[in-house]
């Protein structure tokens, strides 16, 4: 894989492709159709917006109605940036520039098991992780864990659904809606939402294994950082004991759901503007580069962005890029 490592100002988004879906018991299970075919992608990554838009097209002589599902890669409070909450709800779908309604599914798993409906009934909000903030609440950084009693916090950290400070389960987050695809006609969808970012403090350890202890915690080993970068990295991390991380997770290979290939992908990354800060005060850092694996060349068309394309693109795996300290 080609190594791409770019002086940003960044912070990262969590997303996911469209995918092909049918409504089961059990929640959005993803499917296969063969009928409609990806022409066209643009995704556009910036530190206030994400922008994915998609050309469809219906290549039978008849409409196909289908249940279109957006999911986002599971996450958990120990990785995430504050105003989770906001974040999550700032999602908006457009067809053919109409803006309309979508559903969204959320589940809570911890360790393997559903505890959705056990949170439900304790009035705290899955998609949210009981409306999490990274600001100093008591006695935990849930807001809706807050408002219970004593009694039914200790019920609920005795089940392991949260410990002393954070909530412990991991959120699976779909969003649906049914779409219908004309005959032998382009359907154009495009979605916009806010960033909302995995963020870790990361120390030495954590650059040289190999993988991550944790599930959700900083990968190096999947950002593909070519050498001089984590020379870099080093030196920071042995002057100052840590170093700070942002990052992003695309689901890529949902677009698999549809008629393979995707006929035209373009990834756009766009520069911050220069009076943007990240909102963690932890890091004092004026640069970021960026890491991400990309087998191609990488374009930059002009000062503020960066760009790469692929043909007939067939996703083999998942999408993460890293947002380093560069100083």
């Amino acid at each position: 894989m080609r190594i791409l490592t770019l002086l940003l100002l960044a912070a990262a988004v969590t997303m996911a492709n469209d995918g092909a879906a049918s409504t089961a018991a059990g929640g959005i299970q993803l499917g296969h159709e063969e009928r409609i075919s990806l022409e066209k992608e643009r995704l556009t990554i910036s530190v206030s917006k994400i922008i994915v838009e998609y050309e469809f097209l219906n290549e039978t002589d008849k409409d196909v109605s289908t249940e279109v599902a957006f999911p986002l890669p599971a996450y958990e409070a120990t990785s995430l940036d504050n105003d989770l909450a906001r974040k999550i709800e700032d999602f908006h779908v457009w067809v053919d520039g109409h803006e309309i309604p979508y559903r969204t599914e959320a589940r809570a798993l911890l360790g393997g098991k559903d505890y959705t409906a056990r949170l439900r009934e304790a009035g705290i909000d899955v998609a949210s992780l009981g409306h999490f903030s990274d600001r100093e609440l008591e006695p935990t950084f849930s807001e809706d864990f807050n408002r219970l009693t004593a009694q039914q916090q200790k019920q609920l950290r005795n089940e392991g659904l949260f410990n002393e400070f954070f909530p412990m389960w991991e959120a699976h987050v779909t969003h649906h809606w049914q779409q219908t695809f004309p005959a032998h006609k382009t359907l154009r969808i495009r979605h916009e939402y806010a960033p909302a970012s995995g963020q870790m403090l990361t120390g030495l350890d954590d650059l040289t294994q190999a993988k991550p202890e944790r599930r959700h915690q900083a990968s190096f080993s999947q950002w593909c950082i070519e050498p001089s970068l984590r020379r870099k990295l080093t030196a920071l991390m042995a002057r100052d004991g840590y170093s700070f991380v942002s990052w992003v997770d695309y689901v890529l290979t949902t677009a698999n759901t549809w008629k393979k290939p995707i006929g035209d992908f373009e990834l756009i990354v766009e520069r911050p503007k220069p009076d943007w800060s990240p909102e963690q005060p932890i890091s004092s850092a004026k640069h970021y580069a960026v890491s991400f694996c990309w087998a191609g060349p990488v374009s930059q068309p002009d000062a503020d962005h960066f760009v790469a394309r692929a043909k007939s693109f067939v996703p083999t795996q998942e999408l993460s890029v890293a947002f380093l300290p560069d100083q």
